[in-house]
């Protein structure tokens, strides 16, 4: 598998060749000229006008079209051409605006085919990204293969929001397993997990307060009764002798009244419907 990346490809569309490929299938030269002062709008950066002289804007309602159609000839018709000339075995890819993948049957066929498309890129002024593109064994033979040789599992990679994976059954057939989480929200939740283990055990005017430093509200608000709703799931529970059952003996929660105020979570943002109230005195009305 290739698992390429362009690198900045909406700010290195080259305007003379997208107009020349436009131009294969556009006649008329107003829509021609309207498209050329599209791409090259520009954009304002602390007030001050820049020229855009290459790269399409992104965001602009036509910069997808653009770039569809730009890697429709860059890539796309090249790939048909290059796996009946030069390919020995399968290939096949995918690709969505800038996102691509490719499969191949054989080795050689991918190592030709990335030092070839490097050199396809650089006539058009792309460039893949040396860092995040990459040839990895993938399919159903690459954890047979890669066990032979004394290695681990086989690499991942993602594409369009899925990481897929190479699995087995129950009957130890191949699966094609698919993620939806990506690594960096796996990463932002294992973070926050060692967070919640490290804090599990502290009291809770210590969690509390730890909450406090994530916070960006300072002490100079004080909640409001919206405030205190929100921290009252959290109150400290208080258990009474008897039965655990429904009734007078079971365990009741403690009101924010009487073993909680608001002083004690006074560090913390209210929530936005809240008016911040400063300490001191003012004559102004509420």
């Amino acid at each position: 598998m290739l698992d390429a990346d362009i690198r900045d490809f909406f700010t290195s569309l080259d305007h003379d060749w997208l107009r020349k490929f436009l131009e294969h299938r556009i006649a008329d030269k107003r829509v021609l000229r309207l498209i050329d002062k599209w791409v090259s709008a520009g954009v304002i950066e602390d007030g001050a006008w820049k020229p855009s002289e290459i790269g399409a804007p992104q965001g602009a309602s036509a910069s997808p079209l653009l770039a569809n159609v730009y890697l429709h000839y860059v890539l796309d018709r090249w790939v048909r051409q290059w796996r009946r000339r030069h390919a020995h075995g399968d290939v096949i890819i995918t690709r969505f605006a800038d996102d691509f993948v490719a499969g191949f049957e054989h080795q050689g066929d991918a190592q030709r085919f990335l030092a070839d498309l490097r050199e396809r890129f650089a006539k058009f002024g792309l460039e893949l990204h040396p860092d995040k593109t990459r040839l990895i064994e993938f399919g159903r033979f690459a954890g047979r293969n890669r066990q032979k040789r004394g290695e681990g599992k086989p690499e991942t990679f993602d594409y369009l929001g899925f990481t897929h994976i190479c699995g087995k059954t129950k009957n130890g057939r191949f699966w094609l397993r698919r993620i939806t989480i990506s690594k960096r929200m796996r990463t932002k939740l294992r973070e926050v997990n060692d967070q919640l283990k490290l804090r599990r055990h502290e009291p809770y005017l210590n969690r509390a307060n730890g909450w406090q430093a994530w916070c960006e509200g300072t002490s100079l608000t004080t909640p409001c009764p919206a405030t205190l709703m929100q921290w009252q799931p959290f109150a400290p529970k208080r258990r009474d002798t008897g039965s655990r059952r429904s009734g007078a003996g079971a365990r009741k929660p403690v009101s924010l009244g009487s073993g909680w105020t608001a002083s004690q979570i006074g560090g913390c943002r209210p929530p936005v419907c809240c008016i911040p109230i400063p300490n001191s005195a003012s004559t102004f009305g509420p």
